[in-house]
């Protein structure tokens, strides 16, 4: 009944999936045939190269024999032995190495005696007789004696015997002679107490270094040979047994041929169902290589795949049949449900329509509101630029008068104590909203790089600085602990690792009550840098490990939480900027460790030597003339900078707006303008431009002056002409630095008066001990010029009590006097500390 149901495209589809079937099987199945083939051809070469290479190198250890004779006139029988030992513990097929030289008629007594005074007795020259005798060699006009043999144990019958005697082997020499390389001879039973086959190589040795160009030379300068005696068998065991996979075997014929008379190594698998062969050529000797696979090799051809494709030929066929049987019987069910469906269609399109216009109407909703967001994003970012560039006005007085007032001396401890107060204050100020424009130009994406060249090891040092004093404020322990003293010149944004590490460090003191800070930092690979930040302070919840990252989230609770809860969040954006990685380590009650890893590659020319400028500064150097234009439309602002530069000695001139600048650099020509970018009637940027235009030798520097703390309106002050750039706040040692880079200028150096008694009563240095690692970096520091990093030195040097204070004292005018030679002299007279 049911096979009457089968129409007759169904039985022409089975029929046709059979012999489709059929087909694939055969034809994949020689396919698969044909590449088990190809796989044996390919390993079969592999194997062939590896074997030729080891047989190479055979060769070349001959050459390297050859080589010994060839560098020195004469070598002893030791010496041989001392170059040739190695050779034969490194390949046990190795049955003797041989030398064997030419000798003269005259010369033949004089090898006799030496051979006998090396402990060879009864050493002569020999031959052997038809009858296998041996008898000494009777004279001749040249002799080609074995005179040395290594291992020399158990092969001592040979010694002296000489080889031109025997045709076959002074056949094989003479053939190494004349072509200059290595002759290997047939493959048999060389000698009469061995059994196994051995392979005999001749290498040629001549009176001169290398190969001589034509026969008639080779004849007349050859020296001898170098022979190698080769256990075949072991040999070839040795040499391709490892590389021989399951299923594969080798035979080994000597010269073309499967006779098996020359069969060497292995043995012919009559039952092997694929083979290949192969020729190997060394020194000038032919080998025929017969590669046999089983069926094992490979697992044979992959008869499963063959049978899974006709398979799957047959179920798709069928499948077609079932399909087109299945189709026939529900051809006219499909009619009747046409109507249905149609209608069911319709309501469900109308039903679409409505969808779309409401996603159509939820997609206009959802631009309005992007564009409502890109708007108030840009607007807080306008509000943030302009709030810092108000506050960073009023802060450019306070801070600067504080500076001012922070270099008068005549002032009395607690009046100079206040004056710090004010200054740390303005700092902190400065920090909070550095942080809330860092975050907001986070959230905005317009966080940029600003990569230089900077000595790692010399930043490091600096934020140790910075931190020390932090940690003895609340008696914690400070550790640093690095690579070493040398200089680490890398290319980085050296402004940002400063601002995360102290973040992280500031963090880790403001949570620690006691116990230990420490700053471990180390190379761990090519150009990539790991910095560890470990505390024993209260740790962080495993709850809040996630939190403490986010904007103005700060963990637990109570009064005396401060900052503003963005220093970790912009750390974390910081790190993901440059390119890096952050992990965090904590343990409730006893701790957290955060690990930062970042790449930071080597420097892309030389790191210029820092200035030390600022509060030590008393006015510019006995014969230095300085005229400065100061520009700003805020008089205060105009005060605060024209105060700084007339307290050390520069004539200032005045001007409220751009145009008035312009007029006054006629009048007066001054050397440098310091010009504030933001006035009325014309701004700085125009000025700048003016005075580029009008004065394009480039002798009047200018330095643009500015509240903004955004980089891209920085780059862009450089980029209409300015010389350099100084943020507001002002600091005094920016403003001198900037001076000194542009106009080449130098200044007088206020010494304190603890420092002037120094240099009145002289100091014992020799009486001095000081720790290796500070002295080599004082060294290195001095030899490079490196100011900055012999602050720190000297810094340090006050934690070593009276020691440290003695040579501060000593050191600290030669360093504001720039003398490096004095402070080499001075170093090289204190002793060193004894290691702990």
């Amino acid at each position: 009944m049911f096979f009457k149901k089968i129409t007759y495209p169904t039985w022409g589809f089975i029929a046709l999936a059979i012999i489709l079937a059929l087909v694939t099987d055969n034809n994949v199945e020689k396919q698969q045939r044909h590449l088990w083939k190809q796989q044996l051809e390919q390993e079969s070469l592999e194997n062939t190269l590896i074997l030729a290479g080891q047989l190479e190198v055979i060769d070349q250890e001959l050459m390297g024999i050859v080589s010994l004779f060839e560098a020195s006139e004469t070598v002893d029988r030791s010496g041989f032995k001392t170059y040739v030992t190695p050779l034969l513990q490194k390949h046990e097929f190795i049955h003797s190495l041989q030398w064997i030289p030419r000798v003269l008629h005259e010369h033949r007594p004089i090898l006799e005696s030496l051979a006998r005074r090396d402990g060879f007795r009864n050493f002569q020259f020999k031959v052997q007789t038809e009858n296998s005798n041996v008898i000494p060699s009777p004279p001749k006009d040249q002799y080609f004696p074995i005179y040395y043999i290594e291992p020399s144990s158990g092969n001592e019958p040979v010694l002296g015997f000489d080889i031109s005697t025997q045709p076959q082997l002074l056949n094989y020499m003479n053939q190494a002679r004349d072509s200059g390389k290595s002759i290997a001879s047939n493959t048999k039973v060389w000698f009469q107490n061995e059994s196994r086959m051995a392979t005999l190589i001749f290498t040629p040795f001549y009176a001169e270094k290398g190969t001589p160009k034509t026969i008639e030379e080779r004849k007349r300068l050859f020296r001898g040979t170098v022979l190698g005696v080769y256990r075949t068998h072991d040999m070839m065991e040795e040499m391709i047994r490892p590389y021989l996979t399951q299923g594969l075997f080798l035979s080994v014929f000597d010269e073309i041929g499967e006779d098996q008379k020359r069969l060497i190594f292995g043995g012919i698998k009559e039952d092997a169902p694929i083979q290949y062969n192969s020729l190997l050529n060394f020194s000038g000797r032919r080998w025929l290589l017969l590669w046999q696979g089983t069926s094992e090799f490979q697992n044979g051809p992959n008869r499963a795949y063959a049978i899974w494709l006709s398979v799957s030929v047959f179920s798709f066929l069928v499948f077609i049949a079932i399909f087109f049987q299945m189709m026939a019987s529900r051809t006219r069910h499909v009619e009747n449900e046409v109507n249905l469906r149609t209608n069911e269609l319709t309501l469900a399109n109308q039903q679409l329509k409505s969808e779309v216009e409401a996603r159509q109407l939820a997609e206009e909703k959802l631009h309005t509101a992007k564009n409502e967001a890109e708007t108030a994003n840009k607007a807080k970012s306008t509000f943030l630029a302009n709030m810092s560039h108000e506050i960073r006005t009023p802060m450019n007085a306070i801070l600067g008068y504080a500076q001012i007032l922070h270099r008068n001396t005549d002032l009395n401890v607690p009046q100079q104590k206040n004056i710090k107060n004010i200054l740390e204050s303005g700092d902190h100020l400065l920090h909070i909203i550095n942080d809330i424009l860092d975050i907001s130009k986070i959230e905005a994406g317009k966080m940029e790089l600003q990569t230089v060249d900077f000595n790692l090891n010399q930043t490091i040092r600096t934020i140790a600085a910075i931190v020390k004093p932090r940690c003895e404020e609340k008696s914690l322990k400070w550790a640093l602990e690095g690579p070493g003293p040398q200089a680490i010149p890398i290319h980085g944004d050296e402004f940002k690792l400063k601002q995360i590490l102290i973040n992280l460090l500031s963090n880790a003191v403001k949570f620690t009550d006691s116990g230990k800070i420490e700053l471990k930092w180390s190379i761990v690979k090519h150009d990539h840098y790991l910095f560890q930040i470990i505390d024993s302070g209260r740790g962080i919840p495993l709850e809040d490990r996630n939190k403490i990252f986010e904007p103005f989230q700060q963990i637990g609770s109570g009064a005396k939480q401060e900052g503003t809860g963005l220093g970790l969040a912009i750390v974390r954006k910081q790190i993901e900027l440059m390119g890096g990685v952050l992990t965090l380590h904590s343990t409730p009650e006893d701790g957290s460790e955060f690990n930062i890893t970042l790449h930071l590659p080597p420097a892309k020319g030389s790191i210029p030597t820092q200035s030390l400028l600022g509060t030590n500064v008393s006015r510019l150097a006995k014969g230095q003339q300085v005229k400065a234009l100061v520009a700003d439309d805020n008089l205060t602002n105009r005060n605060v900078l024209s105060g700084i530069l007339e307290d050390v000695g520069v004539e200032t001139i005045t001007a409220d707006n751009g145009r008035d600048a312009i007029k006054k650099i006629h009048t007066h020509q001054p050397d440098i303008v310091f010009m504030d970018m933001r006035m009325p009637i014309m701004d700085g940027v125009e000025a700048i431009k003016q005075i580029s235009k009008e004065f394009p030798e480039g002798n009047i520097k200018t330095v643009a002056v500015s509240a903004s703390a955004l980089d891209n309106e920085r780059k862009d002050f450089i980029a209409v002409g300015c010389n350099d750039y100084i943020s507001k706040p002002v600091q005094i040692e920016r403003v001198l630095e900037c001076m000194a880079n542009l106009l080449k200028i130098e200044y007088e150096y206020i010494i304190p008066d603890h420092d002037r008694s120094a240099t009145e009563t002289p100091i014992e240095l020799a009486e001095l001990k000081i720790p290796e690692d500070l002295f080599s970096r004082m060294i290195e520091a001095a030899r490079l010029h490196n100011i900055s990093d012999l602050k720190v030195c000297l810094n340090e040097t006050e934690e070593l009590g009276e020691n440290g204070h003695a040579l501060l004292q000593h050191l600290y005018p030669l360093v504001t006097k720039y003398d490096m030679g004095g402070i080499h002299k001075a170093l090289n007279q204190i002793k060193l500390s004894d290691p702990e």
